[in-house]
């Protein structure tokens, strides 16, 4: 007669294997059991869960072969941290993504050959400061130390290759002076900190206009593309970012804005404190969390995904649910690329890779989701749609 374990038994047993604790036993146990524990009434749950993790422990295994990395080293239980290391955490969606995980080493082969030149990612900060008497200052080339001196006001570049502005004690400026950050395409992220000791990221393809010192009763510095705020806090100067008709007004708080030319909307997300938008007539105030769209109106929304606009900052490209000419934006900003469409490619994307990878990595993975095919010539990206 053949065995048939109970209901409490492989209750058991799943749950040893989802918390992690099952024996290779235990394993065996289920796999051989797995048909019948189908037809066992209230298992349903713990199944269906036991499934899921038995197709990502098998696709963790078929990744690391794909890498030719151990199996363990990016179990389960270590995937993000081996991830990180390997510098590729990509997620297209949850079916694309186990669609790639299964991919024969013939298919990953046919995508790698179709991409057979490369783009290294930006290895230094490009970036140049354009001071009032229009001298420019090249920043990756600088020493640390001094930069330039405007009037009492001196440009340093710090050890840690940060920029700064140091105003002499007991000095003081009567007139606004400015100076202009530029941050071209194919540059790192440069993090610059400002008279009043507020600090600025600027992302690649980038600018940023500022006096060296504030003075009077309000701070006012205009940028183009996506900046990064972490503002000093003074109640007696309110801190003003504008981007033509658009007006960011706070007191002292954390806040992104992303307001590249070639984007359709000027986008506003608010990490910390509370920030005012306005534009013309309209008005609004974001809460942490919130991010404000503006084009002809100014809407919120409360389901950013904060990670997603902050990753630039970190390091990283991630993804939450946009089409491919939103990626290839980016891409073309950071890797300093022209992009061609040859063709619509349908659908959005979700995911994520480090920003220190080669082009081809990027668009490797993009190219296991089936839905589009690159072509490298130079520094041209041909997109199609698969």
């Amino acid at each position: 007669m053949t065995y048939k374990p109970s209901k409490k038994e492989l209750e058991s047993i799943l749950k040893k294997y989802l918390e992690e604790k099952a024996t290779p036993e235990d394993e065996t146990f289920l796999n051989r059991y797995f048909d019948y524990l189908e037809d066992q009434p209230g298992l349903s749950t713990l199944l269906s869960e036991a499934e899921n993790k038995k197709t990502e422990r098998r696709n963790w295994e078929l990744l690391a072969a794909q890498m030719n990395q151990p199996t363990h080293a990016i179990s389960p239980g270590r995937k993000w941290r081996w991830m990180a290391a390997a510098s590729i955490i990509l997620a297209v969606g949850l079916s694309s993504w186990f669609f790639f995980l299964n991919k024969n080493d013939k298919q990953q082969q046919v995508v790698q050959n179709r991409i057979t030149s490369d783009i290294k990612p930006p290895e230094v900060n490009r970036a140049t400061i354009t001071l009032t008497n229009g001298q420019t200052v090249y920043l990756d080339s600088a020493a640390v130390g001094s930069l330039a001196v405007q009037g009492t006001v001196k440009l340093v570049k710090l050890a840690n290759g940060k920029i700064a502005y140091q105003t002499e004690s007991g000095e003081s400026i009567k007139e606004l002076t400015y100076n202009t950050l530029t941050n071209p395409k194919g540059s790192q992220v440069v993090d610059m900190t400002l008279a009043d000791g507020s600090r600025v990221w600027l992302n690649a393809g980038s600018s940023i206009t500022y006096p060296i010192v504030f003075i009077g009763n309000e701070r006012t510095v205009s940028i183009t593309g996506e900046a990064y705020f972490q503002v000093a806090s003074d109640k007696t100067k309110p801190f003003r970012v504008s981007k033509g008709d658009m007006q960011v007004e706070v007191l002292g708080t954390h806040f992104n804005v992303n307001a590249y030319d070639d984007e359709r909307d000027i986008k506003v997300t608010l990490l910390e404190g509370a920030v005012r938008l306005k534009m013309n007539e309209q008005s609004r105030i974001l809460k942490p969390g919130e991010q404000a769209t503006v084009s002809n109106t100014i809407s919120v929304a409360n389901d950013v995904d904060v990670e997603a606009v902050m990753a630039w900052k970190d390091g990283r490209f991630k993804f939450s649910g946009v089409d491919i000419e939103t990626i290839m934006r980016q891409a073309a900003r950071w890797y300093n690329i022209d992009v061609e469409y040859q063709g619509k490619v349908e659908g959005t994307l979700s995911g994520g890779v480090a920003r220190d990878v080669n082009a081809s990595q990027l668009l490797h993975v993009l190219e296991l989701t089936e839905r589009v095919q690159f072509e490298i010539e130079g520094r041209k990206v041909i997109v199609r749609p698969k």
